[in-house]
């Protein structure tokens, strides 16, 4: 008999592992006459994949990883001989989706966070070989490149959020997730000694100025205070210092809140203020008087 000739397309298989693939099941195509009476492969094909010995047609799922193409060559014979093809497969691993369950972390510096370590989720089939990440993170923060965690402790400030890409890769290809990073500062506490100040009208008093004491890490980027203070003296919007000679009473105590405030929050103390009259010298003269019986004096009134 004549022999046709023998192709299959695609003749380059790209399949995933476990999963149905569009290109299957592929069929020969014979080109000219002649009639095919057996059909042969030079080997086994991978498991889950079928070869049809009587019509020469691959089908099936394939339940194994062959990351590599391997070639299979097949013939299609009949009693004028045969044709042959070859066909490349290569059976890739299926991709699991990647995420992490906190998307936006804040941090603060130099501070253990009950978020850290962040460990990726991974939700599907398929084994991850390979990790990245698209920069790198903060100091004192670090990327796991075997497991995807992102673990430690920073550093160092990073007030506005910075965007971080991290991939999953296997034969499948990647997925990939993105973190977005913000580390603020850390919050000293704020006080003052005296927190309540007995002050006199237009006298210079050895409390002022009233500087803030600050305990702990964190610089302090800004002050406020919730109200305007009695005329006279000044709030110092730099540092929080209260100073100045008052010029108006203020006979019972008033409470003013003041803030030291950064990228991590804000920290407030109050104080009292409380400001009495100026005290006059009293003096009478003559401060001995001698009087006469029955007689006005000239020292009286």
């Amino acid at each position: 008999d004549e022999v046709p000739t023998l192709s299959y397309s695609p003749e380059n298989l790209t399949l995933m592992n476990n999963t149905a693939s569009g290109d299957l099941p592929l069929a020969p195509t014979l080109t000219g006459p002649g009639t095919i009476t057996s059909w042969e492969i030079n080997g086994s094909l991978p498991a889950g994949l079928n070869f049809g010995t009587s019509n020469g047609t691959i089908w099936g799922t394939p339940t194994v990883l062959q990351t590599s193409p391997v070639a299979y060559t097949i013939w299609a014979n009949n009693s004028g001989g045969s044709s042959s093809a070859t066909i490349n497969i290569t059976i890739n691993d299926q991709l699991p989706t990647l995420s992490y369950s906190h998307e936006n972390l804040t941090l603060t510096n130099n501070t253990a966070s009950g978020d850290l370590p962040l460990a990726p989720t991974l939700t599907g089939p398929g084994a991850i070989t390979s990790w990245e990440i698209n920069g790198s993170l903060p100091a004192g923060l670090n990327f796991g490149t075997s497991n995807g965690t992102i673990w430690g402790t920073p550093t160092v400030l990073q007030t506005s959020p910075v965007t971080y890409t991290i991939w999953a890769n296997n034969s499948g290809g990647s997925s990939s997730a993105t973190i977005n990073i913000t580390i603020v500062d850390e919050v000293p506490t704020l006080s003052y000694s005296p927190e309540s100040l007995t002050l006199t009208n237009n006298t210079a008093s050895g409390d002022l100025p009233l500087t803030a004491t600050l305990t702990g890490s964190g610089v302090i980027t800004s002050w406020e205070i919730n109200a305007t203070l009695p005329a006279g003296l000044n709030f110092g919007t730099s540092n929080g210092t209260v100073w100045g000679t008052p010029t108006v009473l203020q006979t019972s105590p008033v409470t003013y809140t003041i803030w030291a405030n950064n990228s991590g929050g804000s920290s407030s103390a109050t104080i009292n203020i409380t400001i009495v009259d100026e005290v006059p010298t009293l003096s009478y003269s003559p401060e001995n008087l001698t009087l006469m019986n029955n007689t006005a004096s000239g020292d009286l009134p």
